[in-house]
């Protein structure tokens, strides 16, 4: 798969298959397997996918719930090495925040966050 949303060609993971569709638990198990998985503070997950063939990186922090508006993600895309990753898209500087007003649920913002890593999908659920 290659990410059409960016200006770079980039694979998409094929080492795991991932179905949205799969119980919760299955999908954060393989998410974990596959994806560099931290916790920042407060619990929040921070996922990383890496594409080293291409120097391309995908980046979501899940935060929340904040509010009525529940979970929230912030994700992000670069490329390059090491500490040296500059963002794709200057629009994208800080992160593109994604959920609110959706009311986004926990799973419903994991699942997103899976989406996104494994095939660079921003569409809504």
């Amino acid at each position: 798969m290659t990410d059409t949303t960016s200006n770079h060609a980039e694979s998409a993971s094929q080492s795991v298959p991932f179905v949205v569709e799969d119980p919760f638990e299955v999908l954060v198990e393989k998410a974990t397997e596959e994806f560099d998985v931290s916790f920042d503070q407060g619990d929040l997950w921070r996922y990383v996918a890496t594409y080293p063939e291409t120097g391309a990186r995908r980046d979501v922090v899940l935060s929340g719930p904040e509010g009525e508006d529940g979970w929230t993600l912030t994700i992000n895309r670069y490329r390059g090495e090491g500490t040296q990753f500059i963002c794709d898209d200057a629009e994208w500087s800080g992160g593109l925040k994604i959920g609110v007003g959706r009311q986004f649920s926990y799973e419903g913002a994991v699942r997103f966050a899976v989406r996104w890593l494994s095939t660079g999908a921003i569409s809504t659920m």
